[in-house]
């Protein structure tokens, strides 16, 4: 069964960013978002755009690509 995608957003982010010792905080800031907001991209109550998504895997240093990436359909 696929992923709901703000699930596999939301588990990409935590690892990435606890990978890279990237806070939340820090994270939200880079990509001009509240600390709020991005935990609502998380649950599934707030559809980022893709300029956000864009900001967000840049405040990562990693790929739009690997946000959505799920080792599970390879």
């Amino acid at each position: 069964m696929a992923r709901v995608a703000h699930e596999l957003l939301a588990t990409n982010i935590r690892a990435v960013a606890k990978a890279r010792g990237v806070s939340f905080v820090f994270l939200a800031a880079q990509a001009g978002i509240s600390t709020e907001r991005l935990l609502a991209i998380f649950s599934g109550e707030f559809d980022p755009d893709l300029n956000l998504l864009f900001k967000l895997a840049d405040g990562l240093g990693v790929p739009l690509w690997l946000l959505f990436y799920d080792p599970q359909h390879n």
